[in-house]
């Protein structure tokens, strides 16, 4: 909670509400028939979570983290923003043993 930037009412509340989605999205990029939707909900929950990533850098001292960790969680996070994108155009794959 502490990288949730002040201007954010409710910071626990916005923790379990991004981190929830997040579990949900990843298990639904799994299965074939929400894949697609998964994958854009993903995204754009990705973008919005990225202002706390540039708070964190503004104040690096409210963590225990060293500084350069916080600098590599944003390509890291262009990196995910890409792996997610291509998830969401990856061609379904055939459910194992079954002919498609």
């Amino acid at each position: 909670m502490r990288i949730v930037p002040p201007y954010i009412p409710w910071p626990r509340a916005a923790v379990l509400l991004s981190g929830v989605p997040e579990l949900l999205g990843a298990v639904a990029l799994l299965w074939n028939p929400t894949r697609r939707a998964a994958g854009l909900g993903l995204f754009l929950l990705t973008l919005a979570v990225t202002p706390p990533r540039i708070y964190m850098l503004q104040r690096p001292e409210l963590l225990p983290v060293p500084v350069w960790a916080l600098w590599l969680r944003l390509p890291i996070q262009v990196a995910m923003l890409g792996l997610i994108a291509w998830c969401m155009v990856a061609p379904d794959v055939p459910a194992h043993g079954r002919q498609g």
